[in-house]
């Protein structure tokens, strides 16, 4: 009996009246046969039954199928069950198929797609083993690049590495196997409008495995240089990216035992790890985590590990985030792996003999508290747009944490003295009324003025109106940088955004410089010097500051020229513009 015949042999050996006979009273009615729905309440009979279509149809409820559909509504089981029960009473044995009696494998569809992927499974190990000894091109360049020459038998089986060549049909293959058209269409595994095309053609294979351990798919890395360099399988009832890791079949046994799992962003970078004595990671395949994903890693520890380049960062803060508001429904632990290189796991472990710079990189493991606070407050940057951005990411990051993730954060900044000097405000009497700086009061010596983040020894007090309720990001030094750029590039807002007595930002800036006069803080032209300075040290000319285009539009009204006077010893708008020229000469 053929694997992906068994539903219609199940059905056919079982008569639709004969079975549904067994449940209600069947009248003859013509061609058909009659009787009041068994599904539901009804007066008028209107459940018919065709003995020639071997279908069920009720006009009241709409519920209609196949014998093994009415078994399902009937006994409220999965089709998988309702199958077995009418194997059982045709006596056809399925034992074979007890493997999905407790899996997610719920309808006929949905089994033959398992059953046509672990054909293709073995086709496309099978293929890899024949085109390597036929010494293809293709393959063979991908092999070496890689240097998955050195461990070759070991990684292909452990991965069950496979190839599609184009010019080997799978269409061909599978049909000789049994498969009928409409399934191997149904798999993405050829390409119906070029005639049966293989679907994945001069490609690496990796099969994807679901959590019941089945083959549901495939990724396909490209080893040609004009293809899309990777390809999966297209959506289907079992194959879900959002819900799948590559190299889950050789992790989730492991994660009973280890409770640890390394995330990566693809299919090389596992294996990179694997080669280094790593066997517990798992790779996302160009998407998102998603809460799908982080269910299936409950309780354990989670070590992020992705490129260390600009997209690489980027997508570790996205994944950072949604590990973060998922973490206490899900109880796992998370830590970072600090890659401070431009490069992905795979890159670092060709780099050196032995994998030795993956093996240095993956030691940078840091709690996601310490990667938080390193990777925004704590960063060293030249950009104001960076700082700024850090500050932003910061606070995001504070919302998804709960109160004692935030008092942690609070105290390790408040220790930290080097990071926050310029947010303490020195010689303030602790038993005078608090400072009214614009919408919040400055209490306990302290300057850092967020809402998000609660200082222990700091309180923040609405005092005018509703305004006190935005966020004012970042601290002292945050203050300093904007009206250093704001002078800098763009004098008319600063001009117009002044003349405005009434504007809370005017009452912010002026009672900053202020405090910076009352209370001997840095002076401006120090602040200046220094911004400038790191402006020049920038390698990027697009960041660099020509003081000279703003000649002509820098223009300081009084109300702010006297508090600048008193800091930097400028008496104009044209001698701060010299001062500042100056500095960038320097």
């Amino acid at each position: 009996m053929n694997n992906n015949n068994i539903w219609k042999t199940v059905e056919q050996s079982n008569d639709i009246v004969g079975v549904i006979s067994e449940y209600c009273n069947l009248i003859k009615n013509g061609k058909n046969y009659k009787a009041p729905c068994p599904f539901h309440d009804e007066k008028t009979a209107s459940f018919i039954v065709s003995p020639e279509k071997q279908i069920f149809t009720c006009f009241g409820c709409k519920k209609s199928g196949s014998v093994i559909r009415f078994i399902e509504f009937k006994k409220n089981i999965s089709a998988f069950e309702a199958l077995k029960l009418l194997a059982a009473r045709a006596n056809i044995d399925i034992s074979k198929y007890d493997k999905y009696s407790n899996t997610s494998v719920k309808t006929e569809r949905q089994l033959s797609l398992i059953e046509i992927n672990a054909a293709a499974n073995t086709f496309f190990q099978y293929q890899y083993h024949k085109q390597k000894e036929s010494n293809n091109i293709n393959l063979l360049n991908v092999i070496n690049s890689r240097k998955l020459e050195q461990l070759d038998i070991d990684i292909v089986k452990h991965f069950q590495i496979g190839y599609s060549d184009e010019d080997i049909s799978i269409n061909e293959y599978l049909q000789k196997k049994g498969f009928a058209q409409n399934v191997i269409a149904n798999s993405s595994l050829t390409a119906f409008e070029k005639e049966h095309r293989n679907f994945f053609n001069n490609r690496l294979i990796f099969p994807i495995y679901n959590d019941d351990l089945n083959c549901v798919g495939f990724s396909g890395r490209t080893v040609v240089n004009d293809e899309i360099k990777y390809l999966n399988t297209s959506e289907n009832e079992i194959f879900k990216k959002h819900s799948l890791f590559f190299n889950w079949q050789n992790v989730k046994e492991k994660l009973i035992k280890d409770n640890e799992v390394y995330i990566v962003e693809g299919q090389f970078d596992v294996i990179a790890l694997y080669r280094i004595g790593i066997e517990n990671a798992i790779a996302v395949m160009g998407t998102s985590l998603t809460e799908f994903h982080l269910k299936m890693l409950q309780k354990c520890t989670i070590n992020l590990f992705y490129d260390g380049d600009k997209a690489g960062k980027a997508a570790t803060v996205k994944s950072l985030n949604t590990l973060l508001k998922f973490k206490d429904r899900y109880k796992y632990r998370i830590n970072i792996i600090d890659n401070n290189s431009p490069a992905d796991p795979d890159e670092l472990f060709n780099a050196m003999p032995n994998g030795e710079a993956l093996k240095t990189i993956i030691k940078n493991k840091i709690n996601y508290l310490d990667y938080i606070y390193n990777s925004t407050v704590n960063k060293d940057t030249n950009s104001f747009e960076e700082s700024i951005q850090n500050i932003n990411q910061f606070n995001q990051y504070l919302t998804l944490l709960n109160q004692t993730e935030r008092d942690v954060l609070s105290k390790r900044a408040l220790d930290d003295k080097k990071i926050y000097e310029d947010s303490l405000i020195k010689n303030v009497n602790q038993n005078d009324q608090p400072i009214d700086y614009g919408n919040y009061f400055i209490q306990d010596d302290l300057l850092l003025n967020t809402t998000k983040l609660r200082f222990t020894k700091t309180r923040l007090i609405k005092t005018k109106n509703n305004k006190s309720k935005q966020l004012i990001k970042g601290s002292h030094s945050y203050y300093m940088y904007s009206i250093l750029k704001t002078i800098l590039s763009q004098p008319l807002f600063l001009k117009e955004l002044l003349n405005r007595s009434n504007n809370p930002s005017n009452d912010e800036l002026n009672n900053l410089i202020f405090l910076m006069t009352s209370n001997h803080e840095p002076e401006v032209k120090q602040i200046i010097q220094k911004s400038v300075s790191q402006i020049k040290a920038n390698n990027n000319s697009n960041l660099k500051i020509n003081v000279e285009e703003f000649s002509d539009e820098i223009s300081i009204t009084n109300e702010i020229s006297q508090n600048i006077e008193q800091v930097t010893g400028a008496k104009s708008a044209d001698e701060l513009y010299e001062m500042i020229k100056k500095i960038n000469q320097n």
